[in-house]
């Protein structure tokens, strides 16, 4: 079962409520589905991550792999299965990374 760290949520919740005030209700479907995705194919194949982001090849993180659902990177540790960081594709990751 993969689930989501604090950190991931809290990305999440960020999004979510961006959409909302932007009243982009396709965006936050999207959101839940590429997280819903990602949690599949995380479980499907915990190994299958990138090293790190395609955008950032230098940003690699010890133990964390990437993987990239729809329109979003999203960090997981594989060893525990759980998804550490959501990030919009066009957003500056490296500025947002705080508990990846």
């Amino acid at each position: 079962m993969v689930v989501l760290s604090r950190a991931a949520q809290s990305n999440v919740r960020a999004l979510a409520a961006h959409y909302k005030a932007k009243n982009y209700l396709e965006a936050a479907k999207y959101l839940r589905a590429a997280v819903a995705q990602a949690k599949a194919r995380i479980s499907a194949d915990p190994n299958g991550g990138a090293t790190a982001p395609r955008p950032y090849p230098n940003m690699k993180i010890p133990n964390v792999l990437w993987i990239f659902e729809h329109r979003y990177w999203i960090a997981y540790r594989p060893t525990s299965m759980t998804i550490t960081g959501v990030f919009y594709d066009k957003s500056a990751i490296p500025s947002q990374i705080r508990d990846v």
